[in-house]
């Protein structure tokens, strides 16, 4: 018998852990690299709504929503973000319907809670908001500016500012690096007049942010208004940069020249501005007052008379056309809004007396209506509403207030049938009398 071989085993290979090691590396770096591509533009939406760069996130959640897989617990990031946008741009309906869409996609409650919180307060409904504000910055999850930024819309809104300038000097001191704290506090120092304060507080933000055109336009009306329009010149030229500011911060240019005694190039300023936008009402009006220095007193009413006709509340329009109209003879049209000009100053004033009277608490509420409706009729239109939402912070449920802050917005979405944020409120307002809701506005 033949005997058989044995089977010869080939040696094994053995394992090239380096190949392994590589391939795990390439694997998990492909992932990361995948993951970081996906959700980069969330994160940088996140940073950009926390510096108030608004525009930047609503491009960088674009981006969001075309990368990211339609997977809930990353689709509710989103959705949140969105949200916090609605919000900073007051649109509130629609900062509910993303907090829904990241509600049924999972996203924490408690952080949808706090969202809504946020958004009364910046409406200045800080009757209820206000007893979270101490849970909130104790607990701020990272939100500290977000939580500042909104209760001091609020305390805005409501013209509480010394409770605002409290909780801004607190956000400035924790947020070294952030410009915004100290421009609204500038802001806040102008409204009190206030104005060595307000400069201070603007030029601290611009050395932390040279391009914080909003706080150069500021600075530029203070100085303005300290009648230093030589120094204004210089901080209007830096805000005329932004393209929001752009035409206002050329009016404030024309305006300087004028007062520095150089109305060619004054005019040369404002007249390119109606190149660009007509109907410009600063521009219009300091050009009508250059034409008064030159004795073109035509020329200055048909610039001054569509002002009058678009806004009789412009008291330094109607008053310059009143003088206007007495040089031409027509001293009747010129009584007319002499007079009309007396009694716009009289009733601010009496609203102003009234002001300095007023208590904290809802005694006051049929004073501060008072005050809202001499501000909605004579004065601004801003003014008058703050008023009326102070008076819902002690009084939430005064019923003459909800009906003047109703038909206020109604009002407004007549005038602007688009902005479906007007009708939302009027009809928020409107639930809160316990009135049906009407089919149109």
């Amino acid at each position: 018998m033949k005997s058989r071989k044995k089977p010869v085993r080939r040696p094994k290979k053995p394992i090239r852990w380096r190949h392994v090691v590589l391939l795990v590396t390439l694997i998990c770096l492909f992932a990361g690299g995948w993951c970081w591509y996906v959700r980069q533009p969330a994160w940088a939406a996140h940073e950009a709504l926390r510096l108030g760069a608004d525009d930047d996130a609503e491009q960088l959640l674009e981006a969001a929503g075309k990368r990211w897989p339609q997977q809930a617990s990353w689709k509710a990031d989103v959705e949140f973000l969105r949200a916090r946008l609605a919000r900073h741009r007051g649109k509130i309906r629609e900062m509910h319907e993303h907090l829904l869409a990241a509600r049924d996609a999972g996203y924490d409650l408690e952080k949808l809670k706090r969202e809504q919180t946020l958004a009364k307060a910046q409406l200045g409904e800080m009757r209820g908001a206000e007893r979270d504000l101490a849970t909130l910055l104790n607990d701020p999850r990272g939100d500290e500016q977000e939580i500042c930024n909104a209760f001091i819309q609020g305390y805005l809104q409501i013209q509480q500012f010394e409770a605002a300038r409290q909780l801004l000097t607190s956000w400035a001191g924790d947020f070294p690096e952030d410009p915004r704290p100290l421009f609204l506090r500038g802001t806040v120092q102008m409204n009190i007049e206030l104005w060595k304060e307000a400069e201070a507080d603007f030029r601290k933000a611009l050395t932390i942010d040279p391009k914080h055109f909003q706080s150069a336009y500021h600075l530029a009306s203070v100085l303005l208004t300290q009648k230093y329009p030589d120094r204004a010149m210089e901080y209007f030229r830096i805000a005329a940069q932004d393209k929001t500011l752009k035409l206002t911060a050329l009016a404030g240019q024309g305006h300087c020249y004028r007062l520095l005694g150089k109305p060619e190039k004054a005019r040369v300023l404002l007249e390119k501005i109606l190149e660009d936008e007509p109907n410009d009402v600063t521009a219009s009006f300091e050009l009508a007052k250059l034409d008064m220095d030159n004795g073109d007193y035509q020329k200055a009413r048909v610039r001054l008379e569509p002002i009058v006709a678009a806004d009789s509340r412009h008291t330094d329009a109607r008053q310059q056309l009143a003088v206007v109209l007495r040089v031409q003879g027509e001293e009747a049209k010129a009584q007319e809004h002499f007079l009309a000009v007396k009694e716009i100053n009289e009733q601010l004033a009496n609203a102003s007396d009234l002001a300095e009277r007023i208590t904290m608490d809802a005694s006051s509420a049929d004073t501060r209506l008072q005050i809202a409706k001499i501000y909605l009729q004579y004065g601004s239109r801003r003014e008058g509403l703050m008023w009326l939402r102070s008076n819902l912070t002690i009084a939430p449920e005064h019923p003459a207030s909800l009906r003047e802050l109703e038909e206020y917005y109604r009002v407004r979405y007549r005038e602007e049938p688009g902005n479906d944020r007007f009708l939302e409120l009027a009809e928020e307002y409107q639930r809160r009398q316990n009135v049906p809701l009407q089919n149109t506005p």
